[in-house]
């Protein structure tokens, strides 16, 4: 979980600042209320995926998608295929042929 501290964004502020209203309503002020909001808030986000998991997950769906795990961009594999789009070498086509499935694939 990311602590409260490092959470930002419009979102995240207008639910901190909901937060506080619902606990001024009940009579908090001071440090009291200011803490009551963090926990409120940790407590209300304690599942949530941290950046490292979604950062993760993220690349391994990416992954997923490009088909095969080359460790090339897709820019990378279009600039191969370029270069190698018109090559006479068998071998240059056969890997311009690969590029190309796995691009369009």
């Amino acid at each position: 979980m990311t602590p409260i501290h490092l959470k930002f964004g419009y979102e995240a502020a207008k639910e901190r600042a909901a937060i506080q209203t619902e606990l001024e309503e009940q009579g908090l002020t001071g440090t009291d209320l200011h803490f009551a909001v963090v926990r409120e808030y940790e407590r209300r986000h304690a599942d949530d995926p941290s950046y490292k998991e979604t950062s993760e997950r993220i690349l391994a769906e990416a992954k997923a998608r490009s088909g095969s795990d080359t460790g090339l961009t897709r820019e990378e594999a279009e600039h191969l295929l370029e270069l190698l789009g018109g090559a006479n070498h068998p071998l240059s086509q056969s890997i311009a042929g690969k590029m190309k499935e796995l691009l369009n694939g």
